[in-house]
């Protein structure tokens, strides 16, 4: 009988694996949902003035695929204004390096 249960016990819960990979696929909708910023709509609207986003004008800056952004994922603390209703990933200013014509930029 005990041998039964802590089978039992084993297989309820989630292994190693399966908790790396559901935070990999966590992490990865989070990545996305970065780089809407504050959404499509106001993706739409900067490019409706003729504008680029941050991360647009900083791909044609930088040498293709050579640019790592830093702290993507934070999100602002003001609980001001109103501001508490609407947090989004990588709110603020956009930090990374990359390289500019094979020289190292931050």
């Amino acid at each position: 009988l005990a041998r039964s249960f802590s089978s039992e016990v084993k297989k309820a819960q989630p292994t190693v694996v399966a908790l790396k990979n559901a935070f990999r696929d966590r992490l990865q909708e989070a990545r996305e949902a970065a780089l809407l910023g504050g959404g499509q709509a106001r993706i739409d609207t900067q490019h409706k003035r003729g504008k680029l986003t941050a991360r647009e004008r900083i791909s044609l800056l930088v040498d293709d695929g050579s640019f790592r952004e830093y702290d993507m994922l934070k999100t602002h603390r003001c609980d001001e204004f109103g501001m508490e209703k609407e947090q989004y990933y990588g709110d603020g200013v956009v930090t990374g390096h990359g390289l500019i014509n094979g020289r190292k930029v931050f």
